[in-house]
């Protein structure tokens, strides 16, 4: 995967949003968006110049323990464009836990957070 996602607290707050993101699609870029809000409740700019969203507020009570990524099982998957369309397992398939570490001029540790109980 690559480009820029934008997400949490609420990044629809941002100004210019929809502008930076014009502009990631200028230099060749993906743009994922998270949103608690409803895509009907998104302006029409940000919309279009996105190319994944991902809406609706995290629901504790609704853990979506299926899809990748998403909180809960109320989030649901808009492709604005097709950029991500042929990547979908990549969300959808659940797999197992992995932590990535890597070491060079800055260190950085991505993966999946697990709760153990």
């Amino acid at each position: 995967m690559e480009g820029v996602t934008f997400l949490g607290g609420e990044p629809t707050l941002q100004k210019h949003l929809a502008e930076l993101s014009n502009e990631l699609h200028n230099v060749d870029l993906g743009v994922i968006l998270f949103t608690g809000y409803k895509i009907r409740q998104l302006k029409e700019s940000l919309i279009s110049s996105v190319d994944l969203i991902i809406d609706g507020q995290f629901i504790e009570s609704e853990i979506d323990k299926v899809r990748n990524l998403v909180g809960s099982t109320n989030q649901t998957f808009y492709h604005v464009s097709q950029r991500y369309i042929n990547e979908m397992d990549w969300f959808v398939k659940k797999r197992d836990f992995l932590v990535d570490i890597n070491i060079s001029e800055n260190f950085l540790i991505t993966g999946d957070f697990v709760i153990k109980k």
